[in-house]
């Protein structure tokens, strides 16, 4: 319950804080670079999805690493983790996990947004400050 809040906590004030503040920036850099709306829109939400995954995993890995009791006596068995057990298994599958979140939410984005894109069943929306909602 206290990690999903957290996560629930940094996505939905933290990700509106950090956009309000940093926003302008963000615009001026797409301006001076000549970033067209795709790629601005591909490279936002690819980095913040990749960044909220990040976030959001490392919360778990403090909370599970550091085998906190109030996390421990929920556990649904009596095994050891396995990072624990098996040490190197867990570490491949921690690997390729990593490998396939990446692929998923980077390389399949492209795949389906590019062609929608092209075909123009895309529509821009405004990305000026003065539309984006406030965080409060």
């Amino acid at each position: 319950m206290i990690v999903a809040a957290l996560i629930f906590i940094s996505f939905f004030v933290g990700v509106p804080y950090f956009a309000d503040k940093y926003w302008p920036a963000i615009l001026e850099l797409k301006d001076h670079y000549g970033v067209t709306y795709n790629q601005m829109y591909l490279g936002v939400n690819i980095t913040m999805h990749n960044t909220i995954h990040l976030c959001a995993n490392l919360v778990y890995w403090v909370f599970y690493h550091n085998e906190f009791s109030f996390i421990e006596r929920y556990k649904s068995n009596e095994d050891p983790w396995p990072w624990h057990s098996d040490a190197e298994s867990w570490r491949k599958l921690v690997k390729k996990s990593v490998l396939v979140l990446l692929f998923n939410g980077n390389v399949i984005a492209l795949v389906v947004y590019l062609p929608l894109t092209m075909a123009g069943l895309i529509e821009e929306h405004s990305i000026e400050q003065t539309m984006i909602p406030s965080p409060i």
